[in-house]
């Protein structure tokens, strides 16, 4: 509708953004005060859905790179471009924690959606955008950022 108005507009299609200072409803954010706390975290079916995880800093990157661009696109995938299962994900995080997720198996929720990945093909093409942070390195930094904010916590 806008660009019919001659606004130059492009739209950027995130895929499952996370990072430090995440929503504390956020599935990643989640499991990393689980891990940290020993609190429990709902797994709702077997961790085999996977996600193509996109790191926040390289959200952010692809935004400014979109802005920049001399000629809009309509749409821009930005993902992480690697997708994972929800099982590798909680794997990863243990590991880095040095701890095992206390998990509370549930059935599948109706309506999850199996598989997402984003082909950053376009993005890549025109922008000369791709994601910079791994899938580990990201995970990493989030956990990193938790357990900073209980330290913290524990100080005061």
């Amino acid at each position: 509708m806008y660009r019919n108005r001659g606004l130059a507009i492009t739209g950027l299609r995130y895929f499952t953004v996370y990072g430090p200072r995440q929503r504390p409803d956020m599935a990643m954010r989640r499991i990393c005060e689980a891990l940290e706390t020993g609190a429990r975290f709902p797994l709702f079916g077997d961790g085999s859905q996977s996600r193509d995880f996109t790191f926040v800093a390289d959200a952010v990157d692809a935004t400014v790179q979109a802005a920049l661009a001399d000629i809009p696109a309509e749409v821009y995938n930005i993902g992480g471009g690697e997708e994972a299962t929800l099982a590798q994900v909680i794997a990863t995080l243990e590991q880095l924690a040095g701890t095992r997720l206390n998990l509370d198996r549930r059935p599948i929720q109706r309506g999850d959606v199996r598989r997402t990945s984003a082909d950053v093909s376009m993005a890549q093409r025109n922008l000369g955008w791709s994601s910079s942070v791994s899938l580990r390195e990201g995970l990493a930094a989030q956990l990193a950022w938790v357990q900073s904010r209980h330290r913290v916590k524990a100080v005061a």
